[in-house]
């Protein structure tokens, strides 16, 4: 007595729904996920390299005076000038990875709201598709007072979908 083989259980409508809203969830997770990595980059050795550069800078153009700078001076200049190098290469640098870290996210935000408009658009198309069949199944429900506002509400639907896609 071998028990007979059972088919595989199919989805129902809700199911599909789910799905839908998994793969936008999915979508979304990965955008966040890419505007994550994107944050960790600040270059602190082109920082360095700048305040020493401008170290070397000061301390150049303080020997370069006719009169012998005192012993105090050899410190002070140079580290002025270094410091002040040093806070504008670094407020660019913290600057410039803020406009990444934006860039990033406004693509993932992008990524996330086109998935979301395509798996609109197409449970749009379905229930439009079980409208027709609707109608061609029982007439008597076409001129219901329901199914005109289901009728509206999906021609929102598309307006405001068609608007997302020209902007």
């Amino acid at each position: 007595m071998n028990p007979e083989p059972t088919a595989a259980p199919s989805k129902s409508q809700g199911q599909a729904t789910f799905s839908a809203i998994g793969d936008v969830q999915v979508a979304m997770d990965d955008a966040v996920h890419e505007a994550e990595t994107a944050r960790s980059r600040m270059s602190w050795a082109g920082i360095a390299a700048y305040t020493v550069l401008a170290y070397l800078a000061g301390l150049a153009a303080l020997l370069s005076l006719d009169a012998p700078p005192r012993a105090g001076d050899l410190l002070r200049v140079p580290l002025t000038a270094a410091f002040i190098c040093f806070a504008a290469a670094w407020s660019r640098a913290r600057w410039k990875a803020r406009a990444r870290n934006t860039r990033a996210e406004l693509k993932s935000a992008q990524k996330a709201a086109d998935s979301l408009a395509h798996e609109s658009a197409c449970g749009l198309d379905a229930i439009r598709a079980h409208m027709i069949a609707l109608r061609t199944d029982r007439p008597d429900c076409a001129s219901s007072e329901h199914f005109s506002r289901l009728n509206q509400g999906a021609n929102r639907i598309c307006s405001a979908l068609r608007h997302f896609n020209r902007t």
